[in-house]
């Protein structure tokens, strides 16, 4: 058998009389349809326009007046089968009255996707090995009410890099994320979402070439593509196998890419744009996060290949640039706590590769910014502490410190103002080739809590206008003592002189 006698080519041509049309929990009764088109096309909510006239219906005209985003779902039934034509939200109607009877109504609708662009959100996901998959899911966990389909490769690909929602709603950051494995998004009539195509995603139709109109493309990128007219029902996301020549069973498959079906003389007619199974999706950049900076807390600080390094919660920052309100109407906006794992973020430190000067490294459970330069996340790193409580010190030209910590102890601490030096550590040594200076216009103290020494390998003086030294218990003072001056007064308990005592 030949296999052109066995092939079942695709060919359900439909006209108005198969459309039912429900608009929240109501169907349409005694209704004519004027105008349908729906748009559609992979990363984009699909858009439905449609005109219709009936009966005055109490219940559609309560729902379009009283619900925000009315549901509408339309369904074509023919043959006793029924095809799924369209499910989304109604965002935009018209309620004309003519004659005591009767409505004229304008809707424009668009896909179950618009649900995912209606809020912008905030979220971070460090850990670079995180795949694609598992965020996907986080993502679309909150709409338990959309049905999604996940391509089998995202199971299969790291991020290997932190991505952030910055400023994106759900719909924005599927798309950017999907791009990532070369996948597109794709809204499909039963309330689905497909996020890269499987087979089996949605029903595959066969086409033959001898019933349409077709032409190859191609886009910028090179890729190739096919472009055909047909009064077939084509939908967003199908699975085409067309067959370009039955007699010698050349085929190729493709998927829809998008398209428009219209009502033209009462019949449905699809152009649409198809893609090769293997094409891939370009790769979409955080175009939001260039140049933005986010705050974060300091969890751990280290070093990891000589370059400093730490890892950073971005949950307070996401949350503070969240609470911004850029005016009267805007997008609400939503943040996440920052859970998913940890980047290991450079820190710019202020001082040159010969690790020279005195620096303040962020400490643990500090406030800190981390910029990001340009589109990849992956090219972050912290500017420094920020907005930290005490820090207004730093904005007194008269005051310093500098601390070195451990467990939460100082082990060294020096503090300058423009009165008064104090270092306080366990042991200090000071040494110079040539000389040190220390004067003071008032008193100079130096005292020990058990030995005090003062050593030299060849002379010490000591000179004063009056010196007193004394002494609870024993002063040894060993061969020469030579005084020049006023008064010296020694007053020990017990004095041995060894050698000659000379004054002059």
């Amino acid at each position: 058998m030949s296999t052109k006698n066995q092939f079942n080519v695709f060919k359900y041509v439909y006209d108005r009389s198969n459309f039912i049309i429900k608009i929240e929990d109501a169907i349409l009764d005694n209704y004519e349809i004027d105008t349908l088109k729906l748009s559609f096309e992979a990363n984009t909510h699909s858009k439905l326009n449609l005109i219709f006239e009936n009966h005055k219906n109490q219940n559609i005209y309560l729902a379009l007046k009283n619900e925000k985003y009315p549901k509408i779902e339309i369904k074509l039934l023919k043959d006793e089968v029924e095809t799924m034509f369209f499910t989304g939200q109604i965002e935009l109607f018209n309620i004309g009255h003519y004659g005591s009877q009767g409505h004229k109504i304008e809707i424009e609708a668009l896909s179950v996707t618009k649900i995912l662009d209606r809020e912008s959100k905030f979220r971070a996901y460090q850990d670079i090995n995180l795949t694609l998959l598992e965020i996907m899911q986080d993502i679309t966990s909150e709409n338990k009410n959309i049905k999604f389909i996940f391509n089998d490769i995202l199971k299969t690909i790291k991020i290997e890099k932190p991505i952030i929602q910055y400023n994106e709603s759900d719909w924005e950051f599927i798309i950017r994320v999907a791009s990532h494995a070369g996948l597109g998004v794709y809204p499909l009539a039963n309330r689905g979402i497909a996020i890269g195509l499987n087979n089996g995603t949605s029903q595959e139709k066969s086409v033959a070439v001898l019933d349409n109109l077709w032409q190859l493309s191609k886009n910028q990128y090179g890729d190739i593509g096919y472009i055909f007219n047909s009064q077939n029902l084509l939908l967003c996301g199908d699975e085409i196998v067309l067959w370009t020549n039955l007699e010698k069973e050349e085929r190729v498959r493709l998927n829809i890419h998008s398209g428009e079906i219209d009502l033209v003389k009462s019949i449905t007619s699809s152009k649409v744009s198809m893609i090769q199974e293997t094409y891939k999706y370009p790769y979409i950049t955080n175009k939001n996060i260039a140049g933005k900076v986010i705050e974060g807390r300091v969890e751990k600080v280290f070093s990891e290949d000589e370059i400093a390094k730490m890892t950073v919660n971005l949950s307070e920052g996401l949350k503070k640039t969240a609470d911004v309100k850029p005016g009267f109407k805007y997008k609400p906006k939503k943040a996440y706590l920052d859970t998913k794992g940890r980047f290991n973020f450079p820190y710019m430190t202020p001082y040159s590769q010969t690790n020279t000067g005195l620096f303040c490294t962020p400490e643990i459970n500090d406030r800190v910014s981390i910029y990001y330069p340009t589109e990849e996340e992956i090219e972050s790193y912290v500017m420094g502490s920020v907005n930290n409580s005490g820090n207004g010190r730093f904005s007194n030209p008269t005051e310093r410190n500098f601390s070195i910590k451990d467990k939460n102890k100082n082990i060294f601490h020096l503090y300058i103002n423009n009165d008064y030096l104090s270092v306080d550590n366990t042991e200090t040594v000071i040494r110079n080739k040539e000389m040190i200076d220390m004067s003071s216009q008032n008193i100079i103290t130096i005292s020990s809590d058990k030995i005090l020494e003062l050593l030299s390998k060849e002379n010490l003086r000591v000179s004063s206008k009056e010196m007193n030294i004394n002494h609870k218990t024993k002063t040894e003072i060993g061969d020469v003592i030579k005084s020049k001056g006023s008064t010296n007064t020694l007053e020990f308990p017990t004095v041995t002189i060894k050698g000659d005592l000379k004054s002059s």
